[in-house]
């Protein structure tokens, strides 16, 4: 609680905590409720695809927050992070119920609700701070399978089956309006109702009453929320293929069923004929529609699911999740009814409750927040043995006969009857204890693990928590927020990785290139691996701003006006059209940047469209017009001041720790050799990887606008050899080093730079004594009482472009001794401090303007 309260209350719940914060904030602050937003995956906006009803009620407890508070942004993250532990410790309630009901057991009900209730992965994903809904989600469906339960197991009465079955649909419609997963929850119903009607008619039973039980609730808890989901904008992005894949379903189901009195040798298969050539006229008509069916939507980039790839939880993770012994609780349970299903086959409970767990274990398995949604399965598995434990083992008389026993070794004999010790032994030693242990480990954030490590290492001696922790975006942790809100109020737009767009709307009120679904990475990355100092970067924004401006006359005047020169436009709108068009000897665009590695890099084969315009177009521009001409281009076009904020995690210096810069490397397409993380391009891994962990960057790394916005000077221009030296150099620096955030870079200047100070001359990275500081204040420190500057801490860097309009552009041409023209001479403007504020190279003539 105080980690996260202290810090605003921050949240920890990623992506889908922070989807859900932007739009309640909205709500909040402008009355509005919008499923498109503008302000993310700049120039272009992007669909805001969020749980609506759970975002809807806590819309209504956050706006009388803010009637306390006043802050949009605190009430709207206090009513989220309020909302975790709020409904987890509801949701044991209805767990009960269910457990009672499915087994016939007060035992089993209190068994499953114990368990709920101290499950790891559930505390984990219902912590305070979490903000994902998952417990709102959670309650509302264990009250919809408690109904379903009930309905199955009154079909003798089918009025009353059905009228029990539509409220179990009500609660599990509320619950999925309120759950983006809903497709994993759906797909176990799906697999139990159509294996219900082919089990009934294989017993010559009357398979219409339970079909109609699963129909019902499938239509009412699942269809109706698609329905919602596709008013608020996002049929495609998230309902379209498992609202058609249920629709099929039900379907095969009710006609198997109601065909009952006809032969099953002729309805199954023209039933299942009829679906299998739905589907395979799908995927011949439309593939992505059949994808869809099949897979279900995303709301991601198709970019980066492809990067992601197939997300799954691995077997020690789940045992974590779920407890070492406990996991498996479930399993046996399902084996066990599997044994006997012949014998109990004509009970519609019977199957639906063996179907069912054991599905949901498989499907709900790809991260923690559906671990944490499955949780109910094993508990209810964790119930069913217990209640047999204590019915096959007299525990009252094994106590009994302990208490009553006469003398010492009466009483030993009796402890230590094989039956109950055993039992005991094992609850104790191999449940409660690891249990306990990692349910301790849940409920602590990573941002105070190592402070409750340092408690217990001397006498356990190594570090029992951090396993199933969660990250809290506390103040002094998510630094990009301090850093995002000292741009506050200025009407520019943000490049930076993805996983800070949200933050960007949220602290610095000012758009963002990217979104948190992948949308615009290609683009922000194409801007930030371009080289900065050639203008590639510059025109990279400038693509990006004529892309979204469209081909017309509108966008080639503004070119042509800036010193473009009509051919050139024409090429630049040919190869946007099509990257198969010969553009140079006979090759297209996309045949040079797959050819040519010098130029581009080693790309993948099936490079994307997208990022051959950028690849070829960025070079193709840099190499004919000064970054002076780009920039007024892009001026002309309208869109936003760009800013450009870059934090150390994004930079590829050390091996282990370049996940980022390797994904954005991958959405550009670059191969990238997963055995070392390198891109060959910029980085290798040799000696120095090898005995320092530090890459050795190539040229193009160096003049990439992401290194030229973070450190600026090359190791040579700063004077020394190797980067590792450069970088050891800068984490303690003295007065006589300075690093010089966008450094050849033109029409750029710093907006926020803060670096770590130290008093004392003699420390190092890792003496105590740091603290956080304006870059200016701590250098003009530095001069007059000395100390240390750690310039590579990792925090975050923003520079601001300045636009063409509001300088002199100076142009001249340099040349050696013997009137040549030289090539890539640096031109630089300074101050009297000797501040770098400009810089550009020379053209092929030799040509530069600044």
């Amino acid at each position: 609680f105080s980690v996260s309260a202290d810090s605003g209350f921050a949240l920890s719940g990623g992506t889908d905590a922070s989807n859900n914060l932007r739009f309640i904030e909205s709500i909040v602050a402008d009355h509005k409720v919008r499923f498109t937003d503008n302000w993310l995956n700049y120039p272009d906006g992007t669909l805001i695809v969020v749980p609506v009803l759970f975002d809807a009620v806590m819309s209504v407890f956050a706006l009388l927050v803010n009637l306390v508070m006043d802050d949009p942004v605190q009430s709207s993250s206090a009513v989220l992070a309020f909302s975790g532990p709020v409904f987890g410790v509801l949701a044991c309630i209805p767990m009960y119920f269910v457990g009672k009901e499915m087994f016939s057991s007060k035992i089993a009900g209190y068994a499953s609700a114990g368990f709920l209730a101290l499950c790891p992965v559930f505390v984990e994903e219902s912590a305070f701070s979490n903000g994902t809904g998952m417990s709102f989600a959670l309650f509302f469906f264990l009250i919809g399978i408690y109904y379903l339960v009930k309905a199955l197991k009154g079909l003798n009465n089918n009025v009353s089956a059905y009228k029990t079955s539509i409220i179990a649909g009500i609660f599990i419609a509320i619950a999925m309006s309120s759950w983006i997963d809903f497709r994993q929850v759906a797909i176990p119903l799906v697999i139990v109702m159509v294996a219900q009607s082919i089990i009934d008619r294989f017993k010559n039973r009357d398979p219409r009453p339970a079909a109609t039980v699963y129909a019902m609730v499938l239509a009412i808890g699942f269809v109706l929320p698609c329905v919602g989901y596709t008013v608020a904008g996002s049929f495609d992005a998230l309902v379209s293929g498992t609202m058609f894949f249920i629709v099929l379903a039900i379907g095969f189901a009710m006609a198997y069923s109601w065909t009952y009195k006809k032969s099953w040798v002729l309805t199954f298969p023209v039933c299942a004929g009829v679906c299998l050539l739905i589907l395979l006229v799908l995927s011949i008509v439309t593939p992505q529609f059949y994808d869809y069916v099949l897979y279900g939507n995303s709301p991601l980039d198709p970019a980066l699911v492809a990067m992601m790839g197939k997300q799954s939880l691995t077997l020690s993770q789940l045992t974590s999740f779920y407890g070492v012994v406990t996991y498996w609780f479930v399993f046996l349970v399902c084996l066990y009814m599997l044994f006997r299903v012949l014998k109990n086959a004509h009970s519609p409970i019977y199957i639906f409750t063996m179907v069912w767990l054991f599905v949901m274990t498989l499907t709900l398995g790809h991260d923690s927040l559906q671990a944490a949604f499955a949780a109910p399965v094993f508990a209810l598995g964790f119930g069913v043995v217990i209640k047999v434990a204590l019915e096959r083992i007299n525990f009252k008389a094994y106590f009994a006969g302990i208490k009553t026993g006469a003398g010492a070794k009466t009483k030993i004999r009796r402890i230590i009857s094989p039956a109950p010790l055993l039992a005991i032994l094992v609850a104790v030693l191999l449940v409660a204890g690891p249990n306990m242990m990692q349910v301790i480990d849940a409920g602590i954030p990573s941002n105070e693990s190592e402070k409750y490590n340092d408690q217990i290492r001397d006498v356990v001696g190594n570090d029992q928590f951090g396993t199933l922790s969660f990250y809290i975006k506390t103040d002094d942790s998510w630094t990009v927020k301090d850093a995002l809100k000292s741009i506050d109020g200025q009407r520019g737009a943000v490049v930076t990785w993805m996983s800070f767009s949200d933050d960007v709307k949220i602290y610095a009120n000012m758009k963002s290139f990217t979104d948190m679904y992948g949308n615009g990475t290609a683009a922000a990355s194409n801007i930030l691996l371009a080289n900065g100092v050639n203008g590639s970067s510059a025109a990279a924004l400038l693509l990006t701003a004529v892309m979204s401006k469209g081909t017309g006359d509108d966008t080639k005047n503004a070119l042509t006006e800036s010193g473009f020169s009509a051919e050139d436009v024409q090429t630049i709108f040919e190869v946007l059209d099509d990257v198969d068009k010969v553009v140079k000897d006979d090759k297209s665009a996309k045949d040079l940047v797959l050819e040519d590695y010098g130029t581009y890099g080693a790309v993948e084969s099936n490079i994307s469209d997208k990022n051959v315009q950028y690849l070829y177009l960025t070079d193709f521009i840099a190499s004919n017009y000064h970054s002076t001409t780009i920039n007024k281009a892009y001026d002309k076009l309208g869109l936003r001041t760009p800013y450009i904020m870059v934090t150390g995690d994004m930079m590829p210096f050390f091996v282990g720790y370049a996940n980022v810069f390797d994904q954005m490397a991958m959405l550009n397409d670059y191969s990238v050799d997963l055995s070392y993380g390198t891109v060959s391009k910029f980085m290798t891994y040799g000696y120095n990887a090898y005995i320092n962990g530090i890459y050795d960057l190539t040229q193009n790394a160096f003049d990439s606008m992401l290194y030229r916005t973070y450190i600026g000077m090359s190791p040579s221009e700063a004077g020394y050899s190797t980067i590792s030296e450069y970088l050891n150099a800068l984490s303690s620096a003295d007065a006589s080093v300075q690093m010089h955030p966008g450094y050849g870079l033109s029409n750029y200047d710093v907006a926020y730079w803060h670096v770590m100070y130290n008093k004392s001359n003699n420390a190092t990275s890792s003496s105590d004594g740091w603290e956080e500081m304006d870059a200016a204040e701590a250098i003009a420190l530095q001069k007059t009482s000395g100390g240390r500057i750690n310039y590579i801490s990792g925090l975050p860097i923003i520079l601001r472009y300045v636009s063409s309009s509001t300088g002199e552009v100076v142009s001249g041409t340099v040349m050696d001794s013997g009137a040549q023209p030289m090539k890539d001479v640096r031109v630089v403007a300074v101050d009297e401090d000797g501040v770098v504020h400009s810089t550009t190279h020379t053209s092929e003539d030799g040509t530069f303007e600044l």
